[in-house]
């Protein structure tokens, strides 16, 4: 099956809106998806075309076809990622210039990484016990991260687990017994709360001049400081907050409320299991979309 890529960029011409890979891959393979329920995706031809293969091989062909650029990433809302055909990908459709053949999705093993454990040694035990003062509460495992002279450090660990207390105190241990300039140190997380929750201990700890930011907060910032050398003109970057400010002010205007679209918008399981605030973010959301859409 070396056209096996076709059949996923013939779907576009059915999809009325570009998918996340995940919906998108459970629409190629016939799996169940809240999205494609309830915009009746099921219904389309093209749903299901890959139900022979497995999960792992479509998203194999998918990711060479982004990497090949008949696909592409997009962002919308500033938080969703979809996959859009490109202009390329159409005329594949027509010229079939390209092969993939699942034979070789070998190929995609040499992408992974190979993690390996780092396990905790005698001179590890060693360190623990000379700083055993200074985290004494953290198990080996936490210990370990703290205390690691390598440059660079991935720590797996499920939610609720200490990650954000781990980085902070390897922080506090980096400015206190590595002489480390806390200007030269930038820590990012995920979420505000995260940050936030940094930022406090770091307060109680008397520790000034480390950066903290969200990923979001920190790209903005160079966003606002080198986006001249992308734009030719002033540009501004709305916060979700303004969104929601704009659509809330648009819904006031034509006499509209949440309330009174409801029924008629959201689906009866959305309805049931959501919160308002819920629905009113989902509906913005699909607002900006359809915006971001008729923007290309």
């Amino acid at each position: 099956m070396k056209q096996v890529h076709i059949p996923i960029l013939r779907a576009y011409d059915e999809l009325r809106f570009n998918l996340g890979k995940k919906t998108l891959i459970d629409f190629l393979k016939g799996n169940p998806n809240l999205t494609i329920e309830k915009n009746s995706l099921d219904e389309l031809n093209s749903y299901a075309c890959l139900y022979k293969l497995d999960v792992s091989e479509i998203e194999y062909v998918i990711n060479i076809l982004l990497k090949e650029e008949y696909l592409e990433l997009q962002i919308i809302g500033g938080q969703l990622r979809v996959i859009s055909r490109t202009k390329k990908g159409l005329k594949e459709i027509f010229e079939r210039n390209f092969e993939i053949s699942l034979e070789k999705m070998e190929d995609l093993k040499q992408m992974e990484f190979d993690l390996k454990e780092d396990e905790i040694n005698e001179e590890d035990k060693k360190m623990f016990n000379a700083f055993n003062f200074f985290f004494e509460e953290y198990n080996d495992n936490q210990k370990k991260a703290i205390l690691s002279p390598k440059e660079r450090i991935l720590c797996i660990a499920g939610a609720g687990s200490g990650k954000t207390s781990v980085l902070t105190k390897r922080v506090e241990f980096l400015i206190k017994f590595r002489s480390v300039n806390p200007k030269k140190i930038l820590a990012i997380t995920f979420t505000r709360k995260a940050r936030d929750e940094m930022i406090h201990r770091f307060d109680l700890l008397g520790i000034k001049d480390v950066k903290i930011e969200t990923f979001n907060s920190f790209c903005e910032k160079i966003l606002r400081k080198k986006g001249h050398l992308i734009y030719d003109e002033e540009f501004k970057v709305t916060s979700y907050r303004d969104k929601l400010h704009v659509v809330r002010d648009a819904m006031k205007k034509f006499g509209l409320s949440l309330d009174s679209i409801s029924d008629e918008y959201f689906n009866k399981r959305q309805l049931k299991e959501k919160s308002l605030d819920e629905l009113f973010f989902i509906f913005t959301n699909d607002i900006f979309a359809i915006i971001d859409f008729y923007k290309k």
